[in-house]
């Protein structure tokens, strides 16, 4: 595919506050991009609005191989990933649609996914504009009930997405606020 330069890149309008970058699990790397943030190669790439993990890369791509495997059990594939959330409330960044999955939406993708759903940035994501998660194979199976509070009342919610399932990462965020904590 012809590469193209960011000028020639849809620009997305309305990019949902929280979008989903997606990596794989490696506590060094885990590390690192809580220090760094996540440093863009050509792109920061990341799904917008996205509802099944299934239709995430790196997923589609590497679930392939594992289909050539006996060795994980589908459920069990979605341990190997680090869910990095991004609040693009926190970042004065343009989004565009990643021009990679033009053409490979319509290859690797649920007939759920679209474009819009499938982003990309030119700019770093700096650490304080990042919340890690991770997969929690209990919870995306019974795909609990949310209950949200607010002004004295409550209301319970539908798990909307496989990635309302994910489950804080409560070492990694406290490592993150503390970094950003230490250096103001």
């Amino acid at each position: 595919m012809k590469k193209q330069c960011v000028t020639e890149l849809e620009k997305i309008k309305n990019v949902s506050r929280y979008v989903w970058h997606i990596t794989p699990s490696f506590q060094s790397s885990a590390l690192s991009i809580a220090e760094e943030g996540l440093i863009k190669n050509e792109f920061v790439f990341a799904h917008n609005n996205l509802r099944r993990l299934g239709d995430s890369y790196p997923y589609f791509i590497d679930s392939l191989d594992m289909m050539m495997s006996k060795d994980l059990e589908d459920k069990d594939f979605f341990l190997a990933y680090d869910y990095w959330r991004i609040d693009t409330s926190l970042l004065d960044f343009d989004w565009f649609i990643d021009p990679y999955m033009v053409e490979d939406i319509s290859i690797y993708c649920s007939r759920f996914a679209s474009l819009q759903n499938y982003v990309c940035t030119p700019n770093d994501i700096p650490p304080h504009a990042l919340t890690l998660f991770n997969f929690d194979n209990s919870r995306y199976l019974s795909r609990p009930t949310r209950v949200k509070y607010y002004e004295g009342s409550a209301s319970a919610l539908p798990c909307r997405s496989d990635f309302d399932t994910l489950v804080y990462d409560n070492s990694i965020n406290g490592f993150i606020k503390h970094l950003i904590n230490k250096n103001k």
